[in-house]
């Protein structure tokens, strides 16, 4: 249903008209007779609808407070110690400062309103190492993350030496004499055959100064025993070592033989060996083995770095020690090799001493100082290889007598 409000001007009198939604209603209404003797009639139609309701306004949502931190901190040289400005200080892929000078201290950054949380700042320079570490922003405070860089070390070139060319000498072959047969010899000169059993005897031909005979045919010729033993070939030819190589074959008698070798290129070149056919070889005596214990060898170049303890938790005001190990390939110790050592937080942890050499077990000692709170890295760092190897060092403060 709708309603509408009707009045008959000049008065104040309404009258409400009720109708349904969609009827049209026409009101007319008629004035005083004028002076004319005339009388006028006014009409006006309506058409009725619902009513208009009432958008209510909408509740403003509030905007939410984002609680912030700050971080400060300071980007040195490990070796000298000095500030470096310029660095460029990120997490992640973005940067978030970058190190200048402040208060006449160089390589300061600061990096205000960072919203509270867990980050992992990296610190790098252009001719350094980067270093990383992590820090906790908290409301409305102030944390510090010092970075000690490490120069990057740029290896010297090796000159090269310029070859120098050797003249080429012709040798002119001074012409080899003829190697003549001089002298005979016999392996084994005696041999022991078991009965039905065979063996070998081998004769060098030698000639002057003791040179090879080539080609000289040798004869061998039992003296001996020839129902006891054979011999084959019955000549051979020696070859370029001035050898020759004779077969004894036992006929399965016990007993005695002798065999002469002689060379028929050469007269009066001749030896003899005699041969015994026994039943049973004599059992040889066992010869013991000697093992010998290898020496190891030097270990000169390094190939790893470790420290033990690889982490470490101390009392401030309180020492450990750490030990490192260099090792080489095969896991010798590296004896009398330079271990250096920096922090990159030496406000919370100092280290003594900062470099040192290995000693006959390839280990370099080193002792922590916990000096405040908090967290802080050291690395330690081989010469010759160029080696590193990092432990995170932890400094909780004096525990309090009840």
């Amino acid at each position: 249903m709708g309603s509408i409000l009707v009045s008959n001007a000049p008065t104040e009198d309404k009258k409400n008209i009720q109708a349904s939604e969609g009827q049209t209603l026409t009101v007319s209404s008629q004035d005083e007779i004028n002076t004319f003797g005339a009388m006028r009639t006014v009409s006006d139609t309506a058409l009725v609808v619902a009513a208009v309701t009432e958008t209510p306004t909408p509740t403003a949502t509030p905007t939410p407070i984002v609680l912030t931190g700050n971080v400060v901190g300071r980007v040195t040289d490990a070796v000298t110690e000095d500030g470096i400005n310029g660095a460029v200080i990120s997490t992640g892929d973005q940067t978030v400062a970058t190190t200048g000078t402040m208060n006449n201290i160089t390589g300061v950054y600061v990096i205000q309103d960072v919203p509270v949380g867990e980050y992992t700042l990296t610190a790098s320079a252009t001719g350094y190492e980067s270093s990383s570490q992590d820090v906790t922003v908290a409301s409305g405070e102030t944390t510090t993350a010092n970075f000690a860089l490490e120069p990057v070390t740029t290896p010297t070139p090796t000159a090269t030496a310029t070859p120098t060319v050797t003249p080429t000498v012709t040798i002119t072959p001074t012409p080899v004499e003829e190697c003549k047969a001089k002298g005979m010899t016999a392996s084994p000169s005696e041999l022991t055959v078991q009965t039905g059993g065979t063996d070998t005897i081998t004769i060098t031909v030698t000639g002057k100064e003791g040179c090879l005979v080539e080609g000289d045919r040798v004869k061998a010729s039992l003296q001996k025993g020839k129902n006891i033993i054979e011999v084959s070939p019955s000549e051979q030819v020696t070859d370029e070592n001035g050898k020759a190589v004779f077969t004894v074959t036992s006929k399965g008698k016990e007993g005695n033989a002798a065999i002469k070798f002689e060379d028929l290129d050469a007269g009066g070149v001749k030896v003899k060996v005699d041969v015994n056919v026994v039943e049973t070889l004599p059992t040889p005596t066992a010869t013991p083995t000697i093992t010998t214990t290898p020496t190891p060898a030097a270990c000169e170049l390094a190939a790893e770095i470790s420290a033990n303890p690889s982490s470490l938790t101390i009392t401030k005001g309180d020492s450990e020690t750490i030990t490192v190990m260099v090792t080489g390939e095969d896991g010798c110790a590296v004896v009398n090799d330079t271990v250096k050592a920096s922090v990159n937080d030496s406000e919370v942890i100092s280290i003594s001493p900062v470099k040192t050499k290995t000693d006959a077990d390839g280990q370099a000692t080193f002792t922590i100082t916990g000096n405040a709170k908090g967290s802080a890295k050291v690395t330690f760092k081989e010469s010759t290889a160029n080696l590193k190897t990092k432990i995170t060092v932890n400094v909780v403060g004096t525990a309090k007598t009840p």
